[in-house]
């Protein structure tokens, strides 16, 4: 009887939420044209090693890493005999539903706490603010890895402690963000961003609970990272590998550090596009903000503003004052994120309605982002892509001559020593620097031979040992193309010189 009640009331559930499920489908169904490249089987330099490596040896990186997720992805793979390339097909059709689920809960949180559900103006707005901090150059490089379905599901995890957080749920949405942290611990960073602009809008008359809630909102983050780090060194112990390197750096090296990664959060962009866009963009949303500062006048405006900036650059540098030095798109999620933050700010808190210049260009601003940000996800894709066949045909040709050598010498090459010529480059010629998803796994010392084991089907030693003679040879080198010049045969080891 029970069954039959709930299949009467579905028609009617159906068409009371049939413009939710549309939104949602639309949302769905165009993330599924931005990520549609990643349907077919592609590459990042971690991939090879997955191969290299094998599941066990990967599953206990993951852990080791406090990845938790990743680890039960490898293993579901590994019980259910899944090839390399079928993980990778399933992982991105994860990607694909936890992104658009991400777009579709943030987008109605944010309805549904500014009451705009009949305003469709005001809705589009906030579908387009809501993909910008959902979709944007730091969270793409979440999509090119193995494990992408799980990193894509820390992103959704962390939007939604952020809601639960803001609904005065700080139970569950602890609960939600430590599970958040499992996939990817930079995604978390979210959850910081978007809960603080949520109480600001929710408690704007109230100053006193803004500053007790943010200040619980750090605490919730902190303690999750330092639980992550302890899990880390845990399953190190465990594992009786070496756990990550932390140093507790003196005032200087702090300052120093910081200042370093500010510059290359904020100017340099992570080495991803040109010097300075994001933070041009970043000063243009700001004009904005303090022609609408002039309307209203509330100074409190000016430290929740600049808070926001502060952290989206801060939190990813937090992690690396203790630990390696070193920072990718991927770490840098925050700031990504943080025109559509912004925005989301302005839209929600200054009331840009009420001066229709700002209006005006605030609409334009996001309908010129929305379609930049769709461009990357899509060009990326394809840059990734056409990275994967270059690093193939290069492996190919140096497999040829491998095989050549072994036929002609009847020796077989067991051992592979790598070096590098002068000038050793990070891209091929004519790609552009999108991080990971362009970074040249034939120009990586650990991820090149995994490439050649993957293509060839064979299995090398990687010696590390290199005669003075081959190494004063190429060092005085300088390729831009591959060349069998490169390859130097000696018995049963390869001199491999990466361009």
């Amino acid at each position: 009887m029970e069954q039959l009640i709930n299949k009467n009331k579905l028609p009617e559930i159906i068409k009371k939420n049939k413009k939710n499920i549309f939104i949602a489908l639309g949302m769905l169904i165009f993330t599924l044209i931005l990520c549609s490249n990643f349907l077919k089987v592609h590459f990042a330099q971690d991939t090879y090693c997955v191969y290299y490596d094998g599941w066990n040896q990967y599953i206990k990186v993951f852990l080791t890493s406090s990845r938790m997720f990743n680890a039960l992805l490898l293993a579901i793979a590994k019980v259910c005999h899944f090839s390399l390339e079928t993980t990778i097909i399933i992982s991105s059709i994860l990607t694909i539903l936890f992104f658009s689920l991400a777009w579709y809960i943030l987008y109605r949180y944010i309805i549904k706490m500014m009451k705009k559900e009949n305003n469709i103006l005001d809705e589009l707005m906030i579908i387009g603010i809501s993909f910008l901090i959902i979709f944007n150059f730091c969270t793409f490089e979440l999509t090119i890895f193995l494990e992408s379905g799980m990193m894509a599901l820390s992103v959704l995890l962390s939007v939604i402690s952020a809601g639960l957080f803001s609904s005065g749920k700080y139970i569950r949405s602890f609960i939600i963000l430590i599970l958040a942290s499992f996939g990817y611990q930079s995604s978390i960073g979210l959850f910081v961003l978007i809960a603080l602009v949520f109480i600001a809008y929710k408690d704007r008359d109230n100053l006193k609970n803004i500053f007790k809630k943010a200040i619980w909102i750090f605490i919730f983050w902190g303690i999750i990272m330092l639980l992550n780090l302890l899990i880390s060194k845990g399953f190190a112990i465990f594992f009786e590998v070496p756990p990550r390197q932390t140093t507790m750096p003196n005032f200087s090296e702090i300052i120093n550090t910081i200042v370093k990664y500010v510059k290359f959060v904020l100017i340099d962009n992570v080495d991803v596009g040109f010097k300075y866009w994001y933070l041009s963009i970043i000063i243009l949303i700001s004009i904005l903000f303090i022609i609408l500062f002039t309307k209203n006048k509330k100074y409190f405006n000016i430290f929740e503003y600049i808070i926001l900036i502060v952290v989206s650059i801060l939190i990813p540098i937090a992690p690396i004052l203790t630990m390696s030095q070193y920072m990718v798109p991927r770490m840098c999620i925050t700031f990504g994120s943080i025109l559509g933050i912004l925005l989301l700010y302005l839209f929600i808190i200054m009331k840009p309605n009420n001066v229709k210049l700002v209006q005006k260009i605030m609409v334009t601003l996001v309908i010129v982002l929305f379609t930049i940000n769709s461009i990357y996800f899509i060009r990326g894709s394809s840059e990734n892509i056409a990275t994967g066949y270059l690093d193939k045909n290069v492996a190919g040709a140096i497999l040829n001559q491998i095989n050549k050598y072994e036929k002609e010498s009847g020796i077989k090459i067991k051992n592979i020593g790598i070096m590098f010529d002068s000038e050793g480059t990070t891209y091929y010629n004519a790609q552009p620097p999108m991080g990971s998803a362009t970074v040249r796994s034939m120009i990586t010392d650990w991820a090149a031979i995994p490439a050649l084991e993957y293509y060839g089907q064979v299995k090398y030693n990687r010696v590390y040992e290199i005669p003075e003679e081959i190494k004063k040879e190429f060092s005085a080198k300088s390729w831009d193309y591959y060349s069998d010049e490169q390859l130097v045969f000696n018995g049963d080891t390869l001199y491999l010189c990466l361009f």
